[in-house]
């Protein structure tokens, strides 16, 4: 009886990890509810949703989650990426004084890893000290070439501050080149696109980033600085 129950969960979380992979977020989360009505303790369950509520922008839903699977009464394999994603949580919500104490913690104990390093650049993106967060990007491009999340924020980052647009086009397209569907690559590839007054192709790819993340408020205030041109 009990292998049934653990089949029928671990059945369900491979199906919704087929559909993570195929960026079908709203397939995935109702897979992944019906093995959290069965499962409710399940932390790779619970880590797979919250990873899903991130993807789809819902930040602080995604933060209960992650603080309920930290509540667990053990400990789990994959503690680090549950910190990582908390960690991204936090920042996405603009709470940056509650994540400074964490991340710094992070780039001690992960020196050179480049998910820590891109959440660190994206902290000091958010305090608006870009010439720090591009410094950073680099730094994980240096270790790592071709890390996507990398590549993808210098290049927003370089839109953003009116730095060189035709490196930014460079980077953005080679990640939409590798994930052509990913709704992140695609915003900043469309708001580039925008910047360089290519407005055919930049509501291209922000329309096709807002069908993935139809809720996302970033790609909304792109596509609304789009039409009141």
């Amino acid at each position: 009886m009990q292998n049934d129950f653990n089949e029928r969960v671990g059945a369900l979380l491979s199906a919704a990890s087929a559909e993570i992979g195929r960026l079908n977020f709203g397939r995935a989360e109702e897979l992944l509810k019906q093995a959290e009505s069965a499962d409710r303790e399940n932390p790779e369950v619970l880590f797979s949703l919250a990873l899903v509520l991130f993807r789809t922008t819902r930040y602080s839903e995604a933060e209960k989650v992650l603080h309920r699977i930290k509540a667990l009464p053990f400990t789990t394999a994959f503690n680090a990426e549950i910190e990582k994603l908390l960690l991204f949580t936090l920042l996405e919500q603009q709470k940056l004084t509650e994540s400074a104490p964490f991340l710094i913690a992070a780039t001690q104990r992960y020196e050179n890893d480049p998910v820590i390093l891109n959440m660190l650049g994206y902290y000091y993106e958010k305090i608006k000290n870009y010439e720090k967060a591009r410094t950073i990007y680099e730094r994980v491009l240096k270790i790592s070439p071709n890390n996507a999340t990398a590549q993808n924020s210098l290049a927003y980052l370089l839109a953003l501050s009116g730095g060189d647009l035709n490196s930014a086009l460079h980077l953005a397209r080679l990640c939409c080149s590798r994930s052509p569907e990913n709704p992140a690559y695609n915003d900043t590839l469309g708001y580039i696109y925008f910047k360089l007054n290519n407005t055919e192709l930049a509501k291209k790819h922000l329309l096709k980033a807002l069908k993935k993340m139809p809720d996302s408020e970033t790609v909304k205030t792109h596509l609304n600085m789009l039409l009141k041109i």
